[in-house]
């Protein structure tokens, strides 16, 4: 990765877990991620960081309008659940960091190998997110 934070920081702690291009489409609706097989990250019970790395926040964003990211978990990459401490609020582009205990997940969704990142649209000006995902350990 580009970015000095993350060459500097957690470069030997770091599993990249997706990034993409999200745009809801219009207030309330959800556009997601593809899903990526962390099974290396499904046998510990540490506590590890979501960091989302905000490349690009499209639309005016303000207190009524603007774009929720979350990782989701799965066990067979077709049923998704919400990992509900990972929701962030995109504010501005730059690195949101959020703490997540892997065995609180694996022990909500047995055997979860699978994430995804999401993005809901709140209110009708941010309309778009851009971000890369990473777990990392001991940030």
């Amino acid at each position: 990765m580009a970015n000095g934070f993350f060459n500097r920081a957690v470069d030997a702690e770091l599993k990249f877990m997706a990034s993409a291009a999200l745009t809801p489409g219009g207030d309330g609706a959800t556009a997601d991620g593809t899903g990526v097989n962390v099974l290396s990250l499904s046998d510990g019970d540490e506590d590890i960081n979501i960091l989302y790395h905000i490349t690009a926040a499209a639309g005016t964003i303000d207190a009524d309008n603007y774009i929720t990211v979350e990782m989701q978990a799965s066990a067979d990459d077709a049923t998704y659940y919400p990992v509900l401490e990972s929701r962030a609020k995109v504010t501005e582009t730059g690195t949101i960091l959020v703490a997540v205990n892997l065995r609180e997940i694996k022990e909500a969704i047995a055997d979860a190998d699978y994430f995804r990142v999401t993005a809901t649209q709140t209110g009708t000006t941010a309309t778009a997110v851009t971000l890369s995902a990473y777990f990392a350990k001991g940030v």
